[in-house]
């Protein structure tokens, strides 16, 4: 029996010593995990922070050229206003010839044709315009809404 309370000791003492290594490793592995997230959510943030100002970017990509988009068809507009203008004078004009003709005998004024197709044509332009500048902004931002994904996902 003298031997048995050494060797218990003993045999003690190296399962504590074992179990210290394996605390020591358990240790480190769980230091090296924490710092892998770490690492993972730095780099999350960064990515995140990539694609926060690619969209940003984009954004104010976008908002220029539907500004310019804005500005042309305002140009057109005040064009078109110009014509139609040219176009009121020009019927007013023929108007007057038609009715200076048919008081001198000459034929019975008649202009109706002409200006229903002035009317005609002018509200046709108007709608033209209308979607003219609609599909140019649905354009504009589709465009954008492209661009933005394509920055966020690498192009793929």
């Amino acid at each position: 029996m003298s031997l048995f309370w050494p060797f218990t000791s003993l045999a003690l003492a190296l399962l504590v010593w074992l179990q210290t290594i394996e605390l020591h490793k358990s240790q480190d592995q769980a230091t090296a995990l924490q710092h892998k997230q770490e690492l993972a959510w730095v780099q999350t943030k960064n990515l995140e922070a990539r694609y926060r100002d690619a969209i940003t970017r984009q954004d104010t990509d976008t908002k220029t050229l539907l500004a310019a988009a804005h500005a042309d068809a305002a140009r057109a507009r005040t064009a078109a206003t110009g014509l139609r203008r040219d176009l009121a004078s020009f019927i007013e004009a023929h108007r007057h010839r038609a009715q200076a003709a048919a008081a001198a005998g000459q034929c019975a004024p008649d202009d109706t044709a002409s200006v229903v197709l002035a009317d005609l044509f002018s509200r046709a332009d108007d709608a033209a315009g209308e979607l003219a500048a609609a599909f140019d902004e649905a354009r504009t931002r589709g465009l954008g809404c492209e661009s933005g994904y394509e920055a966020v996902t690498g192009g793929n």
